[in-house]
């Protein structure tokens, strides 16, 4: 069963905020995970803050800092030397700031994008079995799904629901074939969701699924909203999905 607990924040559905502002926004609402990003131009991952200061306003707020997104292009071999230099820092910045994503846990999230070198999480959960390191985890995310090549259906055969760390959800209303769905689409209108994410998560919790998910909803629309408006969204998204899920 899950429950409001269970939620949490990435940085980017609200990334003009600062992260003061952020944690404060996630105590509000009363959740219990932030994920952190070094991909927002001109903030760096703490804003230039000292892991110290992270570190108390995470305690301050009652918050987890539950990953850091994104180690990309993980996979290319021609960007080795530069994957492993980003590894390395992601690594000693997850450490100072008490983040065990990817201290302890490295988390692997296919993009369901044609352009994706790993689009299908069932692909990418056979290679973490193979490789045999119980370091890995996937992070599912119901709108790479929605556009990737998998199906719940084709899930209930081979996957491994347990092999499951963290769950992004976002949802599309726009008027648009799943080929033409891109980041900016994705807001937290469950309600009128194309994707139908509520069907997604309740998938994953009718199969024991219990640990975090994360809104992360890339519309600027979103992005500009006031926080009493944003709050009111976010607590408008969590009552859509928790009565039926949690039955």
């Amino acid at each position: 069963m899950i429950n409001r607990s269970n939620f949490g924040l990435n940085r980017i559905i609200c990334s003009n905020y600062n992260l003061k502002d952020l944690f404060q926004l996630a105590n509000e609402l009363e959740l219990n995970y932030i994920e952190l990003r070094n991909d927002l131009p001109g903030k760096g991952i703490t804003d230039s803050l000292s892991a110290n200061k992270i570190k108390k306003l995470a305690k301050q707020n009652n918050l987890q800092i539950c990953s850091i997104n994104a180690l990309q292009r993980f996979n290319d071999p021609e960007e080795l030397k530069k994957i492993k230099d980003n590894l390395l820092n992601l690594l000693n910045m997850a450490r100072e700031i008490n983040c065990p994503a990817i201290n302890v846990i490295g988390y692997v999230e296919p993009l369901g994008f044609k352009s994706s070198s790993l689009s299908s999480v069932i692909t990418a959960m056979k290679a973490i079995k193979e490789v045999g390191y119980e370091g890995y985890k996937i992070v599912f995310d119901t709108f790479h799904h929605a556009i990737g090549p998998d199906n719940l259906e084709k899930f209930s055969d081979e996957y491994d629901v347990k092999l499951t760390g963290i769950i992004h959800i976002s949802a599309v209303t726009a008027d648009l074939s799943p080929e033409e769905y891109r980041d900016e689409h994705r807001n937290i209108d469950f309600l009128n969701d194309k994707m139908k994410s509520k069907e997604q998560i309740e998938y994953f919790v009718k199969r024991g699924y219990d640990s975090i998910i994360s809104f992360e909803p890339f519309s600027r629309d979103l992005q500009e909203l006031d926080k009493e408006e944003l709050k009111n969204r976010i607590n408008m998204a969590i009552k859509h999905l928790i009565p039926e899920i949690t039955v």
